[in-house]
């Protein structure tokens, strides 16, 4: 297996609220985005943190721009 970041964002004044997005590549050439999220309140405590995993359609409708540009590239047209 294979993973490759698409796209890192940290929001909240104190980069509390963390989102990644990454494209997963099989063994047995299956592709996924797998969206994966940390939330944590100013107080340090965790607030939501999970992970999901999207075919690769359902991806291209709900990821960020900057993932998806990177998927794109990845992926071709």
């Amino acid at each position: 297996m294979k993973r490759t970041l698409l796209d890192y964002y940290a929001k909240g004044h104190l980069g509390q609220y963390k989102t990644w997005w990454h494209l997963v590549e099989y063994d047995d050439g299956r592709k996924r985005v797998e969206h994966e999220w940390e939330h944590v309140r100013v107080d340090g405590t965790l607030e939501s943190k999970g992970t999901n995993e999207y075919l690769i359609d359902k991806a291209l409708l709900i990821a960020p721009q900057d993932a998806l540009t990177k998927l794109k590239e990845l992926i071709g047209p």
